[in-house]
């Protein structure tokens, strides 16, 4: 560690003053920050295996939602013939007893 001045820096510079770094950090308080740290990476992989498990659950349900079925269309073409049979009728609305 350097100053100059006021400035403190990794950088040496021409009338700089070395200086010795020194943390004062107990064994307790860095156990205890390695500790987090371990903790804190357990947590990240357990948040990213459900990131992806939910992405390959979007994916699937995706992907079944675009899949188109075959008996649909057949339905929807035998909807739209009637709908043309009951046009073709007449044009107007009649009112029949039953």
């Amino acid at each position: 560690m350097f100053k100059c001045g006021t400035v403190y820096s990794q950088i040496p510079y021409s009338d700089d003053a070395d200086i010795e770094a020194k943390v004062n950090r107990t064994s307790t308080r860095k156990a205890q920050a390695e500790a987090n740290t371990v903790r804190t990476a357990e947590i990240a992989n357990q948040m990213e295996w459900e990131r992806l498990a939910k992405e390959e659950h979007d994916l699937a349900a995706h992907a079944a939602l675009n899949a188109q079925p075959k008996s649909k269309p057949a339905a929807s073409a035998k909807t739209s013939s009637n709908m043309k049979k009951k046009k073709a009728d007449s044009e107007f609305f009649t009112a029949q007893s039953p």
